[in-house]
């Protein structure tokens, strides 16, 4: 059995990520947008 090797674009996603919640960003506890950290890593955990 092979090992798999993933490629990903991370500042594809990143920019998407943070470009789909810009009307209503995702807000942390001091006020900085984390959508592109979210999305980020949502789209990375559904491939998995």
């Amino acid at each position: 059995m092979r090992d798999a090797l993933y490629l990903i674009d991370g500042y594809s996603l990143i920019y998407r990520a943070y470009f789909a919640h810009i009307r209503q960003p995702l807000l942390n506890r001091e006020g900085q947008n984390s959508s592109a950290v979210y999305g980020f890593f949502l789209n990375i955990a559904s491939k998995s």
